[in-house]
């Protein structure tokens, strides 16, 4: 798996060209929780025309389910695997983010 950090954009562009040259199509990638700077950098992937794998790290960015559940929807992909984004052991947040992910895909 290779590891896109909240970097700045030009480091970003080329860690993730090094990576997809090596073959790397499963990537995790750290969300900033800023929705603009997160859209740019799922862009960055999206635009290399590669089959990927994504799941995002949040680092416990929320401290509820709501704005966790309207953030990772407004990114609008279809993640592998959505990791940490509540507050540790927040079991009912956890329950509620997955409720949200099932509604949605029906």
């Amino acid at each position: 798996t290779a590891v896109l950090g909240d970097n700045p954009r030009l480091l970003y562009a080329i860690l993730l060209q090094r990576y997809l040259f090596r073959g790397f199509r499963d990537f995790k990638l750290k969300l900033s929780g800023d929705l603009r700077r997160d859209r740019s950098k799922l862009g960055r992937l999206r635009r290399k025309g590669h089959a990927v794998r994504v799941r995002v790290d949040a680092n416990n960015l929320w401290d509820s389910p709501g704005p966790c559940i309207d953030h990772v929807r407004a990114l609008d992909f279809r993640f592998f695997g959505i990791e940490e984004p509540l507050a540790a052991h927040d079991l009912v947040g956890f329950a509620e983010d997955r409720f949200a992910e099932i509604e949605r895909d029906g």
